[in-house]
């Protein structure tokens, strides 16, 4: 395997597919055959238009100059966005493929062709910014950032991408020739919605880890905050369908003319906050836009990757951190059981049961409500019998462990077999029954 003499470097944040296609384009080969041969050790790798099988061989004929592995996937595919939302075990997979040295299908092993949300044939590209590209490099290119779910839209511009249908098999490159439009005209709701997906698509997809499972506690946390769903029923597929449905993503996609479309009706919600896979990211970006389409995305973003470090503020206008469990209790819920308050009393004003808030109450506090009551009480009798040896030996100044014992008989008795300690700590010391030795000599 020879290395490439010349390796021209990546122009902007183009995808490998644009790169690789431009390389067919500058260096003149008359085959795709031939370029998927040099770049990629397989005649047919024109036909992966995202990540094609061998990279290892791209790897060593470019002399790793335009990056390792895992950096192509992360920053020049849309496999990468993928990988991040996958779970564990999946990415534990993708890592050791990627160590193997191997040729594996990446669309396969990170499910992007199962959902049929992402056809392979299907690319995206802004006119306005193909144009820049064929004045500074001579030749249009993909953009990464355009490739990626979620982005319908030119964030640079303001204006739809262009969705293109490349039904051959060849290195190609946007062309006017080829293009149909990707939906139809935008009002100015459709294009904030539009545009705050795009962000936070694009801010998401250049971290370097996303935890699925701390995402979703967060989910539930917003949601509750928000008065999606309640503390009655924790969650209620028409409900998360009827509030999607209300979104303007929900509008959009219903006009949309692609796979996507399919998402409009926002009952894929459930399924999403309650399986334990990570799920598809198009529905994680969709469902977190929505939620919260009037915080910036770069918040947003911010928070999805580390939500245990995102300050936010509760209903009683007090700063704390994102919660780490699906059931975080309403501060001042939490402040009225540690006072003492029954559950019952507590839920009777509201939409709710006794069960849910016992639940809650159980992660919030890591016990029981009865156990905590009951660790409350004791700590109050501590209190009370610490207060009543501590005056009676105030008042005798004089007083035997005897007198003690005898004066103060509950206390010292529940002392002795709660906080055996804390007794002896608090009692006289012993008097001496014995006079000291004298020195024989």
């Amino acid at each position: 395997m020879s290395k490439l003499t010349i390796v021209p470097d990546w122009h902007k944040d183009e995808t490998l597919y644009s790169w690789a296609a431009a390389f067919h384009a500058i260096y003149g080969n008359r085959s795709a055959r031939t370029t998927g041969l040099t770049l990629f050790g397989a005649s047919h790798a024109c036909k992966e238009r995202d990540a094609p099988r061998d990279l290892h061989h791209f790897v060593q004929v470019t002399g790793d100059s335009l990056g390792t592995i895992e950096q192509l996937l992360r920053q020049r595919t849309r496999a990468g966005q993928y990988l991040l939302f996958a779970n564990p075990e999946r990415q534990s997979l993708v890592h050791a493929a990627i160590r193997s040295g191997a040729a594996v299908g990446w669309r396969v092993m990170l499910g992007m062709a199962a959902s049929g949300l992402d056809p392979l044939s299907r690319l995206r590209y802004c006119p306005v910014c193909a144009k820049e590209d064929q004045q500074v490099v001579d030749l249009p290119r993909w953009r990464w950032t355009h490739q990626l779910l979620g982005n319908w839209i030119c964030t640079a511009h303001q204006r739809p991408l262009v969705e293109v249908d490349l039904l051959r098999y060849e290195w190609e490159l946007p062309a006017d020739q080829h293009t149909t439009p990707s939906s139809k005209a935008l009002s100015s709701n459709d294009l904030h919605a539009l545009t705050h997906i795009s962000q936070l698509s694009v801010n998401i997809a250049s971290c370097d880890r996303l935890d699925i499972a701390e995402v979703r506690q967060l989910a539930f946390s917003q949601l509750r905050e928000r008065g999606v769903t309640g503390w009655g029923h924790p969650l209620s597929q028409d409900r998360l369908a009827s509030w999607f449905q209300a979104s303007e993503l929900s509008r959009w996609l219903a006009r949309h003319d692609g796979p996507p479309s399919g998402l409009a009706d926002g009952k894929w919600i459930y399924r999403l906050l309650r399986s334990r896979s990570g799920d598809h990211p198009l529905k994680w970006l969709l469902f977190w836009s929505s939620l919260e389409h009037d915080t910036p995305a770069e918040v947003v973003a911010r928070r999805m990757v580390s939500p245990s470090m995102e300050p936010h503020w509760d209903i009683d206008g007090q700063g704390a951190i994102w919660a780490t469990t699906p059931n975080r209790l309403p501060q001042s819920f939490a402040r009225q059981l540690s006072d003492g308050v029954s559950i019952r009393s507590l839920v009777e004003g509201m939409q709710g049961s006794a069960r849910s808030v016992r639940t809650a109450a159980s992660e919030n506090f890591g016990c029981a409500p009865r156990a905590l009551k009951d660790k409350q009480r004791s700590q109050l009798h501590l209190e009370q019998a610490r207060a009543a040896l501590n005056t009676f030996i105030g008042d005798h100044p004089g007083c035997t462990r005897n007198d003690v014992l005898q004066r103060c008989k509950a206390q010292t008795e529940w002392l002795r077999r709660r906080h055996p300690d804390e007794l002896e700590r608090l009692l006289p010391p012993p008097a001496r029954t014995t006079s000291r030795q004298r020195v024989l000599f």
